[in-house]
Order: structure tokens, then sequence, then C-alpha cells
């Protein structure tokens, strides 16, 4: 099924149900005719206009029009999860990828995320992290001793935390990548999860990088 055909069934047979909370309070549904939302700073305005043709209009800052194509879905994908588990009525633990079912799997493309960040935030100040987490719906957040760190909720049951050390003299900078274990209960599969990591990491460089 296409994009336009979800977003029908969806608003069609979800009547009643409050959209608001599957991405913290950034969808908006009227009448069960649109859909306003956004996600990782991607904005969205799905209508249903005659014979349940769908009109979508995406305005993304940054222009990247995979992140755009794939949050979309995505977002379907956590409402649809809401709709069968219900929205998340507490928030768990911050865990390690490798916690997650088939989390081992995830290993190598959490440590390229990671080599990727160390290399892009070198000398970053917390003003400029600031700006750019909030550019992508995030905030910033205490964690340890960490130089800073980041969290950013794009769905209700997805929220992700990346604490940042700078480097000081022969030792190196360090990252570290967590994620709320509602995503198990969720069970928010960890291919989608993994892409979201990079994607919500790769928007917040590009922002910072402007």
């Amino acid at each position: 099924m296409d994009i336009r055909a979800r977003v029908v069934q969806l608003l069609r047979h979800a009547s009643g149900f409050d959209f608001s909370e599957v991405v913290c309070g950034r969808v908006v549904v009227n009448n069960g005719r649109s859909l306003e939302a956004e996600v990782l700073g991607v904005k969205y305005k799905a209508e249903i206009v005659d014979n349940d043709n769908v009109r979508l209009r995406i305005f993304d800052p940054l222009n990247r029009t995979e992140d755009s194509s794939r949050l979309i879905e995505y977002l379907l994908n956590a409402i649809e999860r809401a709709l069968k588990h219900g929205i998340p009525k507490s928030r768990g633990n911050f865990i390690r990828l490798a916690q997650l079912p088939g989390g081992c799997s995830a290993q190598l493309y959490e440590r390229r995320i990671t080599n990727f960040l160390m290399a892009e935030m070198e000398g970053s100040t917390v003003k400029e992290v600031e700006a750019s987490a909030k550019a992508i719906g995030g905030c910033l957040v205490e964690h340890a001793s960490a130089d800073w760190s980041i969290e950013v909720s794009p769905f209700s049951d997805v929220r992700i935390r990346v604490a940042y050390w700078q480097g000081e003299e022969e030792m190196p900078s360090n990252v570290t990548i967590l994620v709320g274990e509602e995503a198990i209960v969720s069970e928010v599969p960890i291919q989608e999860l993994i892409v979201l990591i990079e994607m919500a990491v790769n928007r917040f460089v590009q922002f910072y990088r402007r």
C-alpha cells in the first residue's frame, strides 16, 4: 500500500484517537480530513481531497528528499504501532542498542555513527549544539560527565540520546548513543530504529554545519 493510501486508511479508521501523543505533540488531525506533523525538522501536511485522493505537502529546510520520504513512512508506522500497543504510559530507562532484540547486529552501524559524530562535532560549543538539537525537535539534557548531551523523540516510542565527551590531549573524544527501552514494548523494528538514529544524527550535524 502506498503512502497516500495509508494516510487515508489511518484517518478513516482512527477517529477519536489522539494522534498528538504519537510524535510528542507535533501532530494535528483535523476532522479526519487532514494531518499535519513535524518529525526531525521535516514538516508534513496531508489533506484528503475528492475521491480519497491525498494532497501531500512537505517542507524540509535541509532539502533532503530521502529523509522526508522515509520519515513519513516511519510516522505512519508509529501511528499503527500506537493503535496496536497504545501510547507508552511511562518511559523506561535508556539502554544501548546491543540490549535490544537483534541489537547485536546494529553494532557496526552504531560504530559508524559514533565515528561520524566524533569527527564532525570536535570543538563544538553547547550553544551551537543546543540550536542544532532544537532544529530537529530535540533539547539539551544532562548525562553523567558528558560535555553535552541531546535527546530527541521522533515518536512516542522512540527516544534517542547522544552524549559527547570532547577529547583532551592524548585522550580522544567519545560518543555514546542510547535509546529508550519503551521501543521494546512497542516492537519497533531494529532496522527502523537504526535508520531513525542515523537520520537524527545526520540532520543534527547538517543543522550544526549551517
